[in-house]
């Protein structure tokens, strides 16, 4: 059924699929210092330049990547936009996580009976005394 997914998951599912490869991870971490030629790029692989030019093709069609060309060369530039879907995935997993961290922490409740982390409560104490 994946023809009945809409357009924003499949270009999801492309970002992933495009970060989940080291080369392409270690690609988008060198454009994250400037933008740079296929030459500079695949001259720090020890893959072949068709090779290179293949995860630079998948981090495009993830818009991971823009080109651009100059003269002979074609420049490629980090998009970062895209990465915001990766980030916003993830940040559903963080405030999980913290509310079950916090869970997990013993409480204690104050004079007016609000409750507190004891560290929190071991924190301010050292501080108000």
């Amino acid at each position: 059924m994946a023809a009945d997914r809409p357009q924003r998951t499949r270009q999801q599912d492309r970002i992933f699929l495009s970060i989940a490869d080291p080369s392409r991870r270690r690609i988008l971490d060198m454009l994250a210092h400037g933008e740079r030629p296929v030459g500079r790029i695949a001259e720090q692989f020890a893959m072949s330049r068709p090779a290179v030019i293949k995860h630079l093709r998948v981090l495009r069609s993830a818009k991971l990547v823009t080109v651009r060309r100059r003269g002979r060369e074609r420049i490629h530039a980090l998009n970062p936009t895209p990465l915001k879907t990766v980030q916003d995935w993830l940040s559903k997993f963080e405030l999980n996580t913290a509310y079950h961290y916090l869970d997990l922490v013993p409480k204690g409740r104050d004079e007016d009976g609000l409750e507190f982390t004891q560290a929190w409560l071991r924190h301010h104490d050292k501080y108000e005394n």
